[in-house]
Order: C-alpha cells, then structure tokens, then sequence
C-alpha cells in the first residue's frame, strides 16, 4: 500500500510503502522511508507495466506530474522526465487498456478536433 506522509515537524509530504501478507490482519504501522524524493507529493496512483510497480503521483507544489518506478517494492528510481502526462493531470488513476480500447479512445479524440 502506498500511503502519504502528513508529518508537521519538520514538514513532509512524501510517500511511503507498507506491506501485508495477510489483509484480513491489516497493515503494520511501520512504513518505508520516503519514496517519491525530495518533493511534496500526494494523490498516488500504482499500476504493473511488466516487472515494473510504477507510482505516478501529484507533485503539488511543482504544478506537474512525477513518477517511480520499482521491481520489488524497496528500490524506488524517479523516472519523471522519462515519461509525459497531459497538461494540468491532477490526481489521476492509472489503469491498463487494451490496444483495441486505446486505438477508439484516440480515433474518439481524432474526430473532436
């Protein structure tokens, strides 16, 4: 589970990671140390793209979009400038399409211009 970081003092506003083996006995209070670097982030979105976890967040006082990506859960990389998002993406959510759904969402997109 990916959750937000409210710490007043000092002031953070990152994400961190917990882990469950068992859901019905509910998550640890221990959380990771920061995830998503030296921003204030919130609104995380995580989706599988391969052997990839990539959690795309609200970089809130930037006024833009960022990203990590991990293979196990522990080491985090920020891949921001490798990806792009649509002007003025807030707090958005992530989720996989077909090919057949993406090429009518585009074809949709096409005729409204």
């Amino acid at each position: 589970m990916i959750v937000k970081n409210e710490n007043s003092a000092p002031a953070e506003k990152n994400l961190r990671v917990v882990f469950t083996d068992d859901l019905k006995k509910g998550f640890p209070v221990t959380v990771s140390e920061n995830i998503s670097g030296d921003v204030w982030a919130e609104g995380p979105s995580p989706l599988r793209v391969g052997e990839y976890i990539y959690v795309y967040f609200d970089k809130y006082t930037e006024k833009k979009y960022g990203a990590i990506r991990s293979r196990d859960g522990l080491v985090w990389e920020d891949v921001s400038e490798q990806i792009t998002f649509p002007k003025g993406t807030r707090h958005g959510t992530a989720f996989r399409i077909s090919s057949k759904e993406w090429n009518n969402i585009k074809e949709l997109t096409n005729h409204e211009k």
